[in-house]
């Protein structure tokens, strides 16, 4: 019989799975055991909830700029220069 708890391997599965689709309440109820006693798997699903929240955030602001919504010339300006200052030239 498998482990109700799930390896940590089968729980990143399950986690990457979740990116996809909607869990299985199998699938969630061995996660939420397995996170009960392993904070590894558990502060592996925060950092892929983070970075999920990001790419979010990121198409937002895509499609902002897209948009002509966004930063100012004049702070574009400042963030050219302050580039310029701190980054090696290409070539």
């Amino acid at each position: 019989m498998t482990d109700p708890m799930g390896s940590c391997k089968e729980v990143s599965e399950i986690l990457s799975a979740a990116m996809d689709r909607e869990l299985t309440d199998e699938e969630k109820t061995r996660m939420k055991l397995h996170f009960s006693v392993c904070t590894w798997c558990q502060d592996h699903k925060n950092q892929l909830d983070t970075l999920r929240a990001a790419g979010k955030r990121l198409d937002t602001l895509c499609e902002d700029a897209d948009s002509g919504v966004g930063l100012s010339p004049e702070t574009r300006e400042r963030i050219k220069h302050a580039l310029k200052d701190h980054c090696p030239s290409p070539d």
